[in-house]
């Protein structure tokens, strides 16, 4: 905390792209394919990998847009792992090249 503090969160980190862990003498940017957590926008205390689904930038943590698939953790660009198998759906967040079931020529609903 600066001097004269009277907040432990009295600390101005920066960003969500940066983060002071406890004892840090100076904000700590952080790693591509990371996110920070905990304090506020301004108070980040940590990172954390960015998970399976999802691709970190700038310390914010985003969802692969559907019609693309991320089951690494740590991606850090929109194109996540890649795109959907064609002939194939993948949601918002999707895990799979596969995503939801195959779409088929065919369909009925009832």
């Amino acid at each position: 905390c600066p001097e004269a503090s009277t907040r432990k969160e009295a600390f101005h980190c920066g960003g969500v792209d940066f983060f002071c862990p406890k004892g840090a003498e100076a904000p700590i940017r952080v790693a591509n394919g990371f996110y920070t957590t905990e304090g506020t926008a301004s108070t980040r205390s940590n990172q954390e990998w960015c998970p399976a689904g999802h691709y970190c930038v700038g310390g914010i943590k985003y969802a692969c847009p559907a019609g693309r698939w991320g089951d690494s953790r740590g991606l850090s660009t929109r194109k996540c792992d890649g795109a959907c198998r064609p002939g194939s759906f993948c949601p918002e967040a999707s895990t799979s090249s596969s995503g939801g079931p195959q779409l088929t020529g065919s369909s009925s609903y009832g």
